[in-house]
């Protein structure tokens, strides 16, 4: 066959790169020294080449995107990431080697779904990073052209001339190119080539940036040759330098690309994965109560979970959120239903929940549906509508959204405060309010208003008025807000309050002193959220100011990660990294990138999710552990319980999906 190369462990075109990994080595040279080498022989030297090598035999690295070259079915969650996909690309076309992945057929003949899903979010990844060369707009100069000639000039490497090359003088091997753009830029990766039909010429460079009125490095490799690939954080100058350190001749160099590889796409893509093979399904196959219907909570990491004994309104609720949330964000497939996960769900809440005499709905049951603990309270009242409109929007069932219309019209007849605003948040089955501050109430403090109640009654009331249009539900949205605005979570973060007086006096009490990171972070985006919703201008710079607290005061800048609380404008006092705060960082950073670009908000926002996945997120299946310490050692291992379902993280995760997915 023409063109056709031979390959083997010594050649005769290409080599075996010495694994199954996908990798070459670093150095990779293209040439090998074949003497005493033949098919099936000696391996050493296969993986970085040898130089100086008497033939020219390029590496070819092979690799499975399933852990064997076969397919088998049990292997479909197995399938390699589009992260995974990235890291292998860049170790072996990024360090002038080929590669060879293996994509085996299913049964059927055909390249199973999981396969094409990686694998489209992989090629889109990589041609958004390759669509625009920065260095084409720069301006090049250069420290040698070979007989100072136009045909040997440096625009030759960013300029598309096909056969056309950068050369230096015969005595001058190790020149400088210097690339001006008269503006800052920025970029993560750098890409090489040499001039292959004179050889593999260089041997070492490096690459500086201008800053602060000098030259400082940002990276170094060894060989070039076909291409180099130079993956790293992001850099952002006017002036960028290339030095070429050590060349056996005076180098000859083809192509040159500074390029933007969009990361967010790539942990975008990773965090999809995670959730479409890893997190939800462990919702789906260890939460619904399949005898009883609703959810059963309780499981650990670290240990042994006590039996659940229980279902709670505010995380049965959630859970038939984050299940039509699923839904609606396409993760359901044939083997998980989650709007059927959701629907049952539904159901349990109606048949034994909602008090039909009374209105509203029973703070907890036993397993079985019988009610336990039949008093009101609003902050599970907000999540039975928050969870019944996203149902609505999964399913389409009307008599969902009625629903949700009938609970708001019953808070407003006996929570809402017409003579001081706001709403009152504990009540006895009856509707009789509970205003002892001593009562145990569960949730907050008796006989006042607190922010986390108001944040959640206006992150349902949201949800509510972009569905229905009410204008009941409407002028209940912007008296949220702005209470909210005011009084808990003012333009100055220093000033929060956790609790308020019936009349909005402040509660000085000592236990309600201080101010919660997490929900700071988590007001701002949903503010923005709400204002979007009436249509109003959106409050950026009150987003921001909570932002710009949360990492000034209560950000972990060393490791990543939001701590929990702290007091006015001091360091926090409170290190621990609880599973909830996490995930509302998550969302408001991603809300601020939407907005607009900022290298301090990426920064927080990449080391955060190191973090999680470093630390928080449990291996076996992606579910986040409720709290670990400030170093990521885990202190409460539990994955589920009665306050914890798949919502805060599941939601700032698609939140993020949605933000950055390549295929979205």
């Amino acid at each position: 066959m023409p063109m056709a190369v031979m390959f083997s462990d010594a050649g005769p075109d290409v080599r075996w790169v010495g694994n199954e990994d996908g990798t070459a080595g670093d150095p990779c040279w293209e040439t090998l020294n074949t003497a005493g080498r033949y098919p099936g022989g000696r391996s050493d030297g296969l993986n970085s080449g040898e130089r100086p090598g008497t033939d020219w035999i390029p590496a070819e690295c092979d690799v499975s995107i399933r852990p064997g070259w076969f397919y088998h079915e049990k292997e479909n969650a197995r399938v390699k990431s589009p992260a995974r996909l990235l890291d292998i690309y860049y170790k072996s076309v990024g360090r002038g080697a080929c590669l060879n992945l293996n994509i085996p057929p299913d049964r059927r003949g055909q390249i199973h779904a999981e396969d094409v899903r990686a694998l489209e979010q992989f090629h889109r990844i990589l041609e958004a990073t390759f669509a625009i060369n920065l260095a084409e707009n720069a301006k090049l100069t250069a420290s040698n052209v070979r007989g100072h000639s136009e045909l040997f000039g440096p625009e030759n490497m960013v300029r598309g001339h096909g056969g056309k090359y950068w050369a230096t003088d015969d005595s001058v091997t190790h020149p400088e190119l210097v690339l001006e753009f008269g503006r800052a830029v920025s970029f993560n990766v750098v890409s090489l080539r040499e001039f292959l039909p004179l050889g593999q010429r260089v041997e070492a460079f490096a690459l500086d940036r201008w800053q602060d009125g000098q030259w400082t490095e940002f990276a170094k490799a060894t060989s070039i040759g076909n291409q180099r690939l130079i993956r790293g954080g992001l850099v952002t100058s006017e002036k960028i330098r290339l030095r070429i350190t050590q060349a056996a001749v005076c180098p000859a160099l083809s192509g040159l690309g500074l390029f933007l590889e969009p990361r967010d796409s790539e942990q975008s893509a990773e965090l999809e994965n995670q959730l479409r093979t890893k997190i939800l399904p462990y919702w789906f196959e260890t939460a619904i109560d399949q005898q009883n219907g609703g959810y059963i909570l309780s499981d650990d990491a670290g240990k042994k979970a006590a039996p659940a004994t229980e279902k709670q309104l505010v995380t049965q609720s959630r859970m038939i959120w984050g299940f039509s949330h699923a839904h609606r964000h396409g993760f359901s497939d044939p083997k998980h239903n989650y709007l059927a996960a959701a629907q049952q769900g539904y159901r349990f809440l109606q048949a034994h929940f909602l008090d039909r005499t009374n209105g509203g709905y029973y703070w907890t049951t036993d397993l079985k549906g019988e009610p336990l603990d039949r008093r009101k309270i609003l902050y599970g009242e907000s999540f039975v509508i928050y969870g019944l409109v996203e149902y609505f929007r999964a399913s389409g069932d009307r008599t969902a959204l009625d629903q949700a219309i009938q609970l708001y019209r019953t808070l407003q007849n006996h929570s809402h405060d017409a003579e001081h605003r706001g709403w009152i948040e504990h009540f006895e089955p009856d509707w009789k309010a509970i205003l002892d501050p001593k009562a145990p109430v569960i949730v907050e403090l008796g006989g006042a208003k607190s922010a986390n109640t108001h944040l959640h009654l206006m992150e349902a009331l949201t949800e509510l008025y972009e569905v229905t249009r009410d204008s009941e539900v409407r002028k209940s949205l912007q008296e949220a807000l702005e209470i909210n605005s005011t009084y808990f979570y003012p333009s100055d973060p220093s000033k929060c309050s956790f609790h308020r007086q019936l009349d909005w006096q402040p509660v000085t009490a000592p236990s309600s002193a201080g101010l919660s990171y997490g929900h700071n972070v988590e007001f701002a985006w949903l503010m923005i959220q709400a204002e979007k919703a009436l249509g109003r201008p959106r409050s950026w710079a009150h987003f921001e100011a909570h932002l710009d607290h949360a990492l000034k005061y209560g950000y972990d800048h060393e490791r990543g990660g939001l701590y929990s609380r702290g007091f006015d404008n001091h360091p926090a006092t409170d290190t621990e990294k609880v599973w909830w705060v996490q995930a509302e960082m998550l969302a408001a950073l991603t809300d601020a990138l939407k907005h607009k670009e900022n290298s301090e908000y990426r920064e927080a926002l990449d080391q955060l999710l190191q973090f999680v996945m470093k630390y928080q997120s449990n291996p076996s299946d992606g579910i986040w552990l409720d709290t670990v310490t400030a170093e990521g050692k885990p202190k409460v291992a539990a994955k589920a319980h009665n306050w914890k379902a798949n919502y805060h993280d599941v939601r700032a995760m698609i939140k993020f999906v949605d933000a950055f997915s390549a295929s979205r």
